[in-house]
């Protein structure tokens, strides 16, 4: 079953409803939200407050995606808010691996790991028991529109052997660069959600081609 996030930050944002409707026209599972600091990466998106604003305009389930340091501090306020299912963190900007796992949990929420492109994914092996999903990078966190890093196919394809291998249940979820070129080659290598952006936004009928797949 391959579950489809549009990223709601590679939409106008002066059309912001538009955009949502657009998502549920197109019988989407989730809205993929991307939370940026300015630190962790250079990009800055919106707080806690603009995702409560937001969530009064769908009833779509919300995955937040924390590309921000120490996000172990915004647990509780994204989980506050009604749509959220999903926060996931990247394992580069936290050093309280074991305690934000907790804290997600604790909160009743899905627990996601995001790691960036050049990030070996056996570092956060320790931890995939844990959790719900596993984000696997495709461009480098921060700003919709990049070119899909080719390596990471094979990221993708090891993370799926492992989970095989040791009878895990977290999804394999990958982010950045995906088309209608790219999007069978990580279906193809294991990858099940997919956080689709510009290329969601920018096509007329973007999910027609998967039925292809």
């Amino acid at each position: 079953m391959i579950k489809i996030g549009p990223s709601i930050i590679a939409g106008d944002f002066s059309k912001l409803k538009e955009n949502i409707k657009k998502a549920e026209k197109a019988n989407v599972d989730f809205l993929h939200v991307d939370i940026m600091d300015g630190v962790f990466v250079r990009n800055i998106t919106f707080g806690p407050m603009v995702v409560e604003a937001i969530s009064k305009m769908t009833n779509l389930p919300f995955h937040i995606h924390l590309m921000i340091i120490e996000p172990i501090r915004y647990i509780k306020e994204f989980s506050n808010i009604k749509n959220v299912e999903l926060i996931s963190f990247h394992y580069e900007a936290e050093n309280k691996i074991v305690e934000t796992i907790e804290k997600i949990k604790s909160e009743n929420k899905k627990i996601g790991i995001a790691i960036n492109p050049e990030t070996d994914w056996k570092k956060i092996r320790d931890f995939l028991k844990e959790i719900d999903e596993v984000l696997l990078m495709s461009v480098h966190p921060g700003f919709s529109g990049q070119k899909f890093i080719y390596h990471v196919l094979e990221k993708i394809e090891e993370v799926k052997k492992y989970k095989d291998k040791k009878n895990l249940k977290f999804e394999i979820a990958v982010d950045g660069g995906l088309n209608e070129e790219t999007i069978p080659l990580v279906i193809q290598k294991g990858a099940n959600v997919l956080y689709i952006g510009s290329y969601f936004y920018k096509n007329k009928n973007p999910l027609k081609f998967l039925k292809n797949v």
